[in-house]
């Protein structure tokens, strides 16, 4: 059985491997062989920056959503305040 590993799950692997993990504990973790690791390594050499600030950007553009949800719900309880308890 062949397995394939998206562009994220690569990357995920190569940080795994630079943080110090062992290339023995990555490879039994994610059930690749020490081979494919050189082939990963090869393929996604120059796609690195490019996906960590696609990354960056993503977690910049949730915690904004998070903010404009956090918002509505305070306008919302507002709303249901001024209907419960009218002037």
């Amino acid at each position: 059985m062949r397995k394939h590993f998206d562009e994220a799950q690569v990357i995920g692997f190569l940080r795994e491997l630079d943080a110090g993990q062992t290339l023995q504990e990555l490879c039994r973790k994610h059930g690749f062989s020490d081979a494919s690791r050189v082939q990963l390594q090869r393929i996604c050499a120059g796609r690195r920056a490019p996906s960590s600030s696609h990354l960056r950007r993503l977690q910049a553009e949730n915690q904004r959503l998070k903010d404009l949800l956090h918002l509505q719900v305070l306008e919302r309880e507002r709303i249901r305040q001024a209907l419960l308890h009218p002037l």
